[in-house]
């Protein structure tokens, strides 16, 4: 059992070091889509946006923060966006709410 520990611990820290190396990528990818030298086209930056999202939920859960908390702390974002006056505040969260 004990001699198991060392071999998940070091799966579990190659697995978050993973995702990690994903979202940067993504991140990586949305900046070169959005600053490029013609503008990017919305399907591919709503495909990379869409993938920092499910990479951002799979870090948050090999860390052990559970989807529902995830989605609880958008919605406190999103509140105190709305209580700053940022517009588009109601549409996220609508889609939040979903």
């Amino acid at each position: 059992m004990y001699s198991e520990m060392p071999t998940q611990f070091a799966k579990k820290i190659k697995d978050i070091q993973s995702i990690k190396l994903l979202l940067l990528s993504a991140t990586n990818d949305l900046f070169q889509q959005m600053g490029g030298e013609k503008p990017a086209a919305s399907e591919a930056v709503g495909e990379t946006l869409a993938a920092l999202i499910v990479t951002a939920y799979r870090l948050g859960i090999s860390v052990g923060v559970l989807p529902k908390d995830i989605d609880r702390r958008g919605h406190a974002l999103t509140q105190a966006l709305k209580a700053r006056g940022m517009d588009d505040a109601a549409q996220i969260e609508q889609r939040l709410n979903k």
